[in-house]
């Protein structure tokens, strides 16, 4: 999926988020957890295209998460991990403030 298209999906109405795989194509794995390596965050404001496609373009090759929180934009280099103690453990580690549960489709907050 191309970088454009990416910031389209992030401006529909409602969007609360999305994770990519190292090639900007959607990750949905049945089962897992998705944890948060490197967090960037900024306001959605009137450079918000710009500005999430120069974030997504540094972290490409890498998977993704985007996701929207109290009007933060987040955009995480992110790691599928299968053990629920240990994605909560990286989770902490890098101060994150959930993780995303693949098979519930939910955020877990710490």
């Amino acid at each position: 999926m191309e970088i454009e298209k990416v910031v389209e999906i992030a401006l529909v109405p409602n969007f609360e988020g999305i994770s990519l795989d190292s090639n900007l194509e959607i990750l949905s794995p049945s089962s897992g957890y998705s944890v948060g390596l490197d967090t960037l965050s900024f306001s959605h404001g009137i450079e918000f295209k710009a500005e999430l496609s120069s974030m997504i373009s540094a972290l490409q090759g890498n998977p993704i998460g985007l996701w929207i929180e109290d009007g933060q934009i987040h955009v995480d280099r992110i790691k599928v991990i299968d053990d629920i103690g240990e994605a909560l453990r990286i989770a902490k580690q890098y101060r994150q403030i959930a993780i995303w549960d693949f098979a519930a489709n939910k955020a877990i907050y710490l």
